[in-house]
């Protein structure tokens, strides 16, 4: 049989042109999370994450990607009671290392969100002025960049009471139109099974996870809310993990161009015989 390697390599082109085409949207999914608490101060001490697990998939720390760059598009001084405060906020647990700090810039951000500590979050305000408002100064808008492109983010929200909107963003840190906006509804926050305590709240509050994915890799996310999502309060981990398509294509390439390569030989080989 002759094997015909322009057709079977435009076939498997073809074949993974269908494969690589870009999702339409988030796929959300649970995940469960191994994890390191200090048992005399379980919920205002640091807590480590070790690793994530979802599927038949366990992802330790080094195969995971921290928050490496941040860049915040929004975060205006409200006024909170009688003081001025930022909507976003650096926030950590009352005896967790890390830093507690009003209207996050993006050092700030980085400094909370690019560490295995989950008692290190972003804190956003759930309570506003009239005039806050009425001057649109509710929102916070965040992009958060993992230092390489990835397809895979574990997301926690402390409270499990609040919404956050997500949108795909590239390495410039514009929003990626084709895939859709996700928003994580407060319903779809599941139990980590740890609470945590910090400098901006006076009890203890149950920890949610919720994991999205995309079909193509991106190299971050822009992180949002206003006031009627009821400040979430979050941290991200992502990573970058084949899906089983991906894995069948490479596998067809490899596949055909060993087919490749033994069909010269063997051309080569009668050739000589002859």
């Amino acid at each position: 049989m002759k094997l015909n390697t322009a057709s079977t390599l435009g076939f498997i082109a073809t074949s993974l042109m269908a494969i690589a085409a870009p999702a339409q949207a988030f796929t959300g999914f649970g995940f469960t999370a191994n994890y390191t608490q200090n048992p005399s101060q379980p919920t205002t001490g640091n807590i480590t994450l070790n690793s994530v697990t979802f599927g038949s998939k366990t992802l330790g720390q080094s195969d995971l990607s921290l928050v490496t760059r941040a860049s915040v598009l929004r975060n205006s001084t409200i006024t909170h009671g009688h003081s001025a405060v930022g909507v976003a906020s650096a926030d950590r647990g009352d005896s967790a290392s890390g830093i507690n700090e009003e209207e996050a810039n993006e050092i700030n951000v980085v400094t909370a969100l690019g560490n295995f500590n989950l008692n290190n979050i972003i804190d956003t305000e759930d309570r506003y002025s009239s005039d806050d408002v009425a001057n649109g100064s509710d929102i916070a808008e965040i992009n958060v960049f993992f230092g390489k492109a990835v397809n895979h983010f574990f997301l926690a929200e402390r409270g499990m009471n609040s919404d956050l909107k997500v949108e795909a963003i590239d390495e410039a840190g514009q929003v990626i139109n084709d895939i859709a906006t996700e928003t994580i509804l407060r319903g779809d926050w599941a139990a980590a099974g740890y609470s945590i305590n910090t400098t901006e709240i006076e009890r203890d509050q149950s920890v949610g996870f919720r994991g999205l994915r995309t079909n193509r890799l991106i190299a971050g996310l822009r992180l949002s809310s206003n006031r009627s999502m009821n400040g979430p309060d979050y941290k991200v981990f992502a990573a970058r993990v084949p899906e089983p398509a991906t894995m069948a294509g490479l596998a067809l390439v490899t596949g055909a161009a060993v087919l490749s390569r033994r069909g010269r030989k063997m051309r080569v080989q009668r050739a000589a015989a002859k």
